[in-house]
């Protein structure tokens, strides 16, 4: 397993100076926050790369829908691990019990499967929903700009396209960390601040 990301010290004292004119508790509350919602924020920065990672979510999709099937069938009253007739000639139990504990482990465990397969079909449906555009691919697809303007505005006050501004260095900064394009995000930041 990866380790959590997470800014260094340098990141933080970068934020810390582009968010001077702001209460200090209200900014380290902010880039905690800002810090989670790069940590969780997938870097699927080319559409070839959303299409592969929507390929691989529909073929996990897949195993997950006939598991479950298996799985509900198994938990039917009809269904049995055992053929009847190697039940009814055994005169040890332990296979009977064996197959009553699979079961009970069966149905306690379809819950969370089918909780994590609604969202991995969620994640996958919403991979499908970014359409490719024509031409030059737009500098924020996953919306992290917006929703740092949604974050900046909720623990900061108002966000604006000042190319100077606190905002636009916060996400021109956010940017670098993440290594996404980040020389001139100003049209991302202007639609950003458009859309409330």
């Amino acid at each position: 397993m990866s380790k959590r990301f997470r800014f260094s010290n340098e990141d933080i004292d970068r934020l810390r100076d582009a968010l001077k004119p702001y209460e200090k508790a209200h900014v380290d509350t902010f880039i905690a926050r800002l810090e989670l919602l790069c940590a969780i924020k997938p870097k699927l920065n080319t559409l070839k790369e959303m299409r592969d990672h929507r390929e691989k979510l529909k073929t996990i999709n897949n195993h997950f829908k006939a598991t479950l099937k298996d799985l509900k069938k198994i938990c039917s009253k009809n269904f049995n691990l055992l053929p009847q007739a190697k039940i009814a000639d055994t005169k040890d139990f332990s296979s009977l019990d064996a197959t009553i504990k699979s079961v009970d482990l069966i149905v306690e465990a379809y819950g969370p499967l089918k909780q994590l397969a609604d969202i991995i079909r969620s994640t996958e449906r919403q991979l499908e929903a970014v359409k490719p555009g024509r031409g030059h691919p737009r500098a924020d697809t996953q919306g992290l700009v917006r929703e740092i303007k949604e974050m900046f505005e909720k623990h900061l006050g108002e966000a604006s396209s000042y190319e100077y501004g606190p905002f636009s260095d916060v996400v021109r900064i956010t940017l670098e960390i993440l290594d996404l394009p980040s020389k001139d995000p100003s049209r991302p930041i202007r639609r950003a601040v458009k859309s409330t």
